[in-house]
């Protein structure tokens, strides 16, 4: 894949933006759920990592392993869900500007141009609700505590 425009690049986000409005109407899949938590473990926000955690392990199913890895800065077991999770995590501390080896990765390990403009468009939206967590001090809800995510220092 080319890291220049794409003509159908707009179309894409279009289309991304309309899966994730159907998946929060209907629940999230394995890959969204674990992209929201390396999103906020890699952004540092406490209340939002607990409570994608949560909902990656109650609503999800995601793989605990999994959950727990990102959560940890570990390993993940699953191929697919590393590539998934390593390249969410490239674009956060990247700032969305990951090496052409690293988008090539993701690609090989199954996903597509439309996959990438779905963890951008997550990033957006996660920054904002995570920068306006930190800035209002945001605890972690209540239904969420058995999830608490305290970052490393």
């Amino acid at each position: 894949m080319r890291r220049t425009a794409r003509r159908g690049s707009l179309r894409s986000l279009v289309d991304a933006l309309q899966i994730a409005e159907k998946r929060v109407a209907h629940g999230f899949d394995h890959g969204q759920s674990l992209r929201f938590v390396s999103l906020c473990q890699s952004l540092q926000n406490n209340a939002m990592v607990a409570a994608h955690s949560w909902i990656a392990d109650k609503v999800s199913k995601t793989p605990g392993q999994a959950i727990q890895a990102v959560r940890d800065d570990e390993v993940i077991e699953d191929p697919k869900l590393r590539a998934l999770a390593e390249f969410t995590r490239t674009t956060v501390i990247s700032r969305g500007n990951p090496t052409q080896a690293r988008l090539e990765a993701f690609v090989s390990a199954g996903y597509t141009e439309k996959n990438v403009l779905e963890i951008i468009l997550a990033l957006a939206v996660k920054t904002i609700s995570n920068y306006s967590n930190h800035l209002l001090h945001t605890e972690v809800d209540a239904r969420f505590e058995s999830a608490a995510w305290p970052p490393k220092a």
